[in-house]
């Protein structure tokens, strides 16, 4: 009864701790097969978008992948497993290149959570190469550790920012009609003088 109890006070915790964890974007560092840059962004709930560029450890290239995943909770809202799918773009960077340029389409599957701000996966990409390529048919597999940023946030300062776009437009207006009024009443004070006023 007490392991039962306590298992459930755990599950119970982190569930709490990590369903707490969201993001709209995230962005960080990928290590595996290939060293690069990862950037995740959830349009819509469960759905994700994410765009990595990466350089393979074994190969002289530098590709550019898009994908697309599905997303399903495992234990608790923060921990979820998905699917998906997309495309990459190779560049070969050797200077005698033994291969044409790859363009493969991918599939995905993986599994991350997040802690606090940081979101961390790990997944397994195959692909094939309908253009170019080294091989026909590759694995790759990696680690992701990403920074999550505040939407709020982002949006909270976007909206301060344009309101002091606006208070600052709307100031050089007021002094821009003072300016005018003051030209005008200039004008409308030489337009009142007499003849014997006016300078020679």
């Amino acid at each position: 009864m007490n392991k039962i109890l306590s298992i459930l006070l755990i599950t119970s915790f982190a569930s709490s701790f990590l369903s707490a964890q969201s993001y709209d974007f995230a962005g960080g560092l990928r290590l595996g097969t290939g060293i690069g840059f990862t950037f995740k962004y959830q349009p819509i709930k469960k759905m994700t978008l994410e765009a990595i560029m990466s350089a393979p450890l074994k190969e002289e290239e530098v590709r550019f992948s898009l994908l697309a995943a599905r997303h399903n909770h495992l234990i608790t809202r923060g921990f979820n497993f998905y699917l998906g799918g997309g495309v990459m773009k190779g560049f070969n960077t050797q200077e005698e290149p033994d291969y044409d340029d790859p363009f493969a389409v991918l599939a995905i599957m993986g599994a991350e959570f997040n802690i606090s701000r940081l979101n961390i996966s790990y997944d397994v990409i195959p692909s094939y190469n309908v253009v170019g390529g080294k091989k026909d048919f590759e694995i790759q597999t990696g680690v992701s550790i990403r920074y999550v940023f505040d939407k709020k946030k982002l949006l909270e300062d976007r909206e301060k920012n344009k309101a002091k776009r606006k208070k600052s437009r709307e100031k050089n207006k007021k002094k821009r009609e003072r300016a005018k009024q003051k030209r005008k009443k200039a004008k409308k004070g030489e337009s009142d003088k007499k003849w014997w006023q006016l300078s020679p």
